[in-house]
């Protein structure tokens, strides 16, 4: 389904050379790190430290830098192949090197751009790899002016190595604990903060309802002061130009202690389609998306959605 694009991630590219090694690590080091819930190590900067608020490193001082990992599914060579230099400047992105690299005998890209974001020119390095069936990227990211941070960031992304005798739980560090098996899904991968599901382990799913859920958790601890409107903001920021179904949405609902609203709407663009969207606020700021599509009028399909809801806990 189109609500599922991972490719709005943030790259650049533009001199290729040849493959070579990343690095010249055979094996992890004293100073390397594990990226937890990965079987990845890095040497982060100094100052940097496991983030609590995405899977990879931050310096909690400084908001505006960042290591961060992503898998998603799909595959390397389709996902690899988006990154062309007309699609990230269609996203504002001012590419400057695109290099084919081998991570521990994996083919990879390294990519390095420039971005404007919030007021600030971000220098981002990015290091993408993966297999047949998924694609992780290693992105880092610092203020431009920084160039002291920019080189250590970029020779942390480049310190890379994985370790496949590490055994990997991508879930380990999540927020929260779901369980997909109560509305009959399966688990595909961790995504940002959250998970993704749906019926056959297929990206895009190829099941008869089409039924997919992603739960995620925002990345900061804001609060939200007109939640109502906050959510209809979120359906209405999804690509698809979602319209609500009747005028009773978005209407109250509460979920493991957490109060706020839900949605149900259609894509004008594909009439088949039905999104429910669940938007749940903490006190102390921060919230938790559960956004779910499924063909319209699939019963079974949105009652079993509701049942993985229902086992979602915060840790």
């Amino acid at each position: 389904m189109r609500l599922f694009s991972f490719l709005v991630l943030l790259c650049g590219l533009i001199n290729v050379s040849f493959a070579q090694s990343v690095n010249n690590y055979s094996t992890t080091t004293d100073a390397h790190q594990l990226v937890a819930g990965t079987n990845i190590y890095l040497i982060p900067p100094a100052d940097f430290s496991k983030s609590n608020n995405f899977t990879g490193f931050q310096n909690p001082e400084d908001p505006t830098s960042m290591i961060m990992v992503v898998s998603m599914p799909g595959p390397f060579d389709q996902v690899s192949a988006g990154f062309t230099e007309e699609m990230l400047a269609s996203r504002g992105m001012v590419l400057q090197s695109k290099q084919s690299v081998d991570v521990n005998g994996q083919e990879a890209l390294y990519i390095e751009l420039d971005q404007n974001a919030q007021g600030f020119t971000f220098a981002k390095s990015m290091l993408i790899y993966g297999d047949s069936t998924s694609t992780t990227i290693i992105n880092g990211a610092s203020v431009k002016d920084s160039t002291a941070l920019v080189a250590e960031i970029r020779e942390s992304v480049r310190s890379v190595v994985i370790d496949a005798a590490t055994e990997a739980d991508p879930r380990a560090e999540l927020a929260f604990t779901v369980d997909e098996t109560a509305g009959d899904l399966q688990f595909i991968s961790v995504v940002g903060n959250g998970v993704l599901l749906n019926r056959d382990g297929k990206t895009p799913t190829e099941s008869q309802d089409e039924a997919t859920l992603v739960i995620d958790r925002s990345r900061n601890n804001n609060r939200v002061k007109d939640k109502k409107a906050f959510t209809l903001l979120r359906l209405f920021s999804l690509p698809g130009g979602y319209e609500l179904a009747s005028k009773k949405y978005p209407r109250k609902t509460k979920l493991a202690g957490m109060k706020g609203y839900e949605l149900f709407a259609n894509n004008p663009e594909d009439q088949q389609e039905t999104i429910h969207l669940t938007m749940l606020f903490e006190e102390d700021g921060g919230y938790y998306i559960f956004l779910a599509t499924y063909l319209k009028g699939a019963k079974r399909a949105k009652a079993d959605i509701k049942k993985v809801m229902r086992t979602f806990r915060k840790r």
